[in-house]
Protein backbone atom coordinates (compact mmCIF):
# COMPACT_ATOMS: atom_id res chain seq x y z
CA UNK A 1 0.00 0.00 0.00
CA UNK A 2 1.46 3.36 -1.00
CA UNK A 3 0.08 5.23 2.03
CA UNK A 4 2.16 3.03 4.33
CA UNK A 5 5.27 3.67 2.25
CA UNK A 6 5.08 7.44 2.75
CA UNK A 7 4.62 7.15 6.51
CA UNK A 8 0.95 8.18 6.53
CA UNK A 9 -1.90 5.81 7.23
CA UNK A 10 -5.15 6.65 5.47
CA UNK A 11 -8.55 5.97 7.02
CA UNK A 12 -9.64 4.08 3.93
CA UNK A 13 -8.05 3.15 0.63
CA UNK A 14 -8.33 5.74 -2.15
CA UNK A 15 -10.75 5.25 -5.05
CA UNK A 16 -9.46 3.34 -8.04
CA UNK A 17 -7.30 5.48 -10.30
CA UNK A 18 -6.42 8.01 -7.56
CA UNK A 19 -2.92 8.25 -6.12
CA UNK A 20 -2.88 9.62 -2.56
CA UNK A 21 -0.60 12.61 -2.03
CA UNK A 22 -0.31 13.55 1.64
CA UNK A 23 2.85 15.66 1.24
CA UNK A 24 2.06 18.00 -1.66
CA UNK A 25 -1.71 17.82 -1.79
CA UNK A 26 -4.01 20.33 -3.44
CA UNK A 27 -4.57 23.45 -1.34
CA UNK A 28 -8.08 24.78 -0.80
CA UNK A 29 -6.93 27.96 0.95
CA UNK A 30 -8.03 30.19 -1.94
CA UNK A 31 -11.56 28.82 -1.63
CA UNK A 32 -11.62 29.68 2.06
CA UNK A 33 -10.38 33.20 1.33
CA UNK A 34 -13.05 33.73 -1.32
CA UNK A 35 -15.84 32.51 0.97
CA UNK A 36 -14.56 34.65 3.87
CA UNK A 37 -14.35 37.78 1.72
CA UNK A 38 -17.76 37.27 0.09
CA UNK A 39 -19.55 36.72 3.41
CA UNK A 40 -17.70 39.60 5.08
CA UNK A 41 -18.88 41.93 2.31
CA UNK A 42 -22.43 40.60 2.64
CA UNK A 43 -22.38 41.07 6.42
CA UNK A 44 -21.11 44.63 6.02
CA UNK A 45 -23.85 45.38 3.49
CA UNK A 46 -26.60 44.11 5.79
CA UNK A 47 -25.10 45.91 8.80
CA UNK A 48 -24.95 49.15 6.81
CA UNK A 49 -28.59 48.77 5.76
CA UNK A 50 -29.64 48.11 9.36
CA UNK A 51 -27.76 51.10 10.75
CA UNK A 52 -28.98 53.36 7.93
CA UNK A 53 -32.55 52.33 8.67
CA UNK A 54 -32.14 52.93 12.40
CA UNK A 55 -30.45 56.30 12.00
CA UNK A 56 -32.20 57.83 8.99
CA UNK A 57 -35.58 56.26 8.46
CA UNK A 58 -36.72 55.33 11.98
CA UNK A 59 -34.70 58.09 13.66
CA UNK A 60 -34.62 55.94 16.77
CA UNK A 61 -31.52 54.28 18.14
CA UNK A 62 -32.05 51.12 20.19
CA UNK A 63 -29.63 49.39 22.53
CA UNK A 64 -29.05 46.50 20.12
CA UNK A 65 -28.12 48.96 17.36
CA UNK A 66 -25.43 50.50 19.51
CA UNK A 67 -24.02 47.08 20.34
CA UNK A 68 -23.54 46.19 16.68
CA UNK A 69 -22.05 49.58 15.76
CA UNK A 70 -18.88 50.60 17.60
CA UNK A 71 -19.66 54.24 16.78
CA UNK A 72 -23.01 54.06 18.53
CA UNK A 73 -23.82 55.26 21.99
CA UNK A 74 -22.24 52.83 24.47
CA UNK A 75 -21.10 50.69 21.53
CA UNK A 76 -17.67 50.13 22.99
CA UNK A 77 -19.07 49.02 26.34
CA UNK A 78 -20.50 45.74 25.13
CA UNK A 79 -20.23 42.74 27.43
CA UNK A 80 -20.33 39.08 26.66
CA UNK A 81 -22.84 36.75 28.28
CA UNK A 82 -20.45 35.40 30.90
CA UNK A 83 -19.50 38.94 32.02
CA UNK A 84 -23.10 39.83 32.91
Amino acid sequence: MSSLDSGFLAASPPPSGVTPDFVNGESIAYRLFVVAIVFSVLALAFLSARLFTAASIQKKWHLNDSKCAPLGKKGLETKTTWQL
